[in-house]
């Protein structure tokens, strides 16, 4: 039953990747100290700089340095960021 079953199953639990919520970071407003793309950058928060990268669906692709944003989510030690 359970071979039957697999893909199924599968499909309910679908195919998008979940962040992390549980971050006291999410939702905090903070500047960026090194330009943010969809693969590489830094924001400052809390006097250390922290990696991050542009959130999936951002609409930007480039985020200036001295631009505040979002913190929309944590990867591992990445925070991913939105304007």
């Amino acid at each position: 039953s359970a071979m039957l079953l697999w893909k199924p199953l599968k499909k309910l639990q679908g195919d998008k990747k979940v962040y992390d919520t549980s971050s006291d970071m999410i939702g905090q407003r903070v500047m960026v100290s090194e330009t943010v793309t969809q693969t590489s950058g830094s924001i400052r928060y809390s006097g250390i700089n922290w990696q991050a990268r542009l959130e999936p669906d951002a609409s930007d692709q480039v985020i200036e340095t001295n631009t505040q944003v979002t913190i929309f989510a944590v990867d591992g030690t990445t925070m991913l960021v939105k304007k």
